[in-house]
């Protein structure tokens, strides 16, 4: 038998938001919550796979069920051969603001049946190198055969920590396809945010003067290359075309939902990014932020092909846990404080022109 504390974090009664009988799709918080429950309802899944919990001992449903959805069908990696997300269909939308379908993308977990890949696709986010992945692939791949079937507007992305890398990386690519853009409502719990994070930093000069000499050293690394870049492309015989395009421009109409907390390191670097982003603009810089902002200084400084930074947003709507502080890294990066009953969340619009 499974010890009762390790169930209990599966069991939706003890620990899900049980307080939420009556759905309000037009509620923010709502839907904060329910999508953070979908999230987690994938997890479980995978749990129960492991557990081989099947049936009445299975714990996954109630995270879906009682938000009226039904499993429509799991993710399966089959180079992992594990569970990382699941599509679930809503029983009776009777309005638009209800999605018809949502696909949920679990974060990491530290099992031995799933860490190792786990934590091998975790280092493909550090390295920006996520898209080259498998599990993301078969992810974009699922994705839009989902919009084909059921349309845009119907489709939801959710995804927590490596889910929520996962499901931005997508949704950027679905805002991107040249035929016809697809802006796809996305929730993003604890997304990555790979570089350091300057929120650990109470005082707010410091910080503010740190921001900006990176943007400064970035913006001049991305200057520098396209120059180089398009002395290259005017050599004849190198036969070079390449340029830098602007990724801001296909991607400005998609605004997903961002969820983080500042005393989380893993993605308390948006907090800064669209912070400095703003300050920025507000002082005449906008033009040379949105240059720097395209430039990773670790993985491009000796390079002149062209990275795009995993993390890069046009816009967004930001939430932060302004709740009272939590305890560790364990807490600030947990998945269960954005179903809290007593949570507070500032949240903010960052929208790209």
């Amino acid at each position: 038998m499974e010890p009762i504390n390790r169930k209990r974090k599966s069991d939706f009664k003890a620990y899900g938001p049980s307080h939420i009988t009556n759905i309000d799709w037009e509620n923010p918080d709502h839907r904060r919550c329910v999508m953070a429950s979908l999230i987690q309802g994938a997890k479980i899944i995978e749990r129960d796979r492991q557990k081989g919990r099947l049936g009445p001992r299975a714990l996954a449903s109630p995270w879906y069920e009682s938000f009226h959805f039904e499993l429509y069908r799991e993710i399966y990696d089959p180079n992992a051969r594990c569970i990382f997300g699941a599509i679930y269909r809503h029983k009776c939308p009777t309005s638009n603001s209800i999605p018809k379908y949502v696909i949920a993308f679990r974060g990491t977990l530290p099992k031995r049946e799933t860490a190792v890949w786990d934590w091998l696709t975790d280092i493909q986010v550090i390295l920006n190198n996520l898209q080259k992945t498998s599990r993301f692939q078969q992810a974009v791949e699922i994705i839009k055969e989902m919009v084909a079937v059921a349309g845009a507007a119907n489709v939801w992305l959710g995804g927590y920590s490596l889910g929520a890398a996962i499901a931005l990386l997508a949704g950027k690519e679905m805002a991107k396809m040249s035929d016809q853009p697809h802006l796809l409502e996305t929730y993003l719990f604890s997304p990555p945010f790979v570089s350091f994070s300057l929120e650990w930093i109470e005082d707010q000069e410091l910080k503010q003067g740190i921001n900006m000499a990176r943007t400064f050293l970035r913006g001049v690394i991305a200057t520098t290359k396209s120059v180089v870049v398009n002395l290259m492309a005017n050599d004849d015989r190198n036969g070079c075309s390449q340029q830098f395009d602007d990724p801001f421009a296909a991607i400005s109409g998609w605004v997903p939902h961002l969820f983080v907390n500042k005393g989380d390191i893993i993605c308390s670097g948006f907090i800064g990014y669209f912070q400095n982003r703003e300050y920025m603009k507000q002082i005449g810089m906008g033009a040379f932020e949105k240059l720097a902002s395209q430039e990773s200084i670790i993985r491009n400084l000796c390079s002149t092909r062209k990275i795009e930074p995993a993390h890069l947003l046009a816009s967004a709507e930001l939430s932060i846990n302004s709740s009272d502080p939590l305890t560790n890294l364990k807490s600030d990066h947990s998945l269960r404080q954005w179903w809290a009953p007593n949570l507070i969340c500032e949240a903010k619009i960052y929208q790209h022109e």
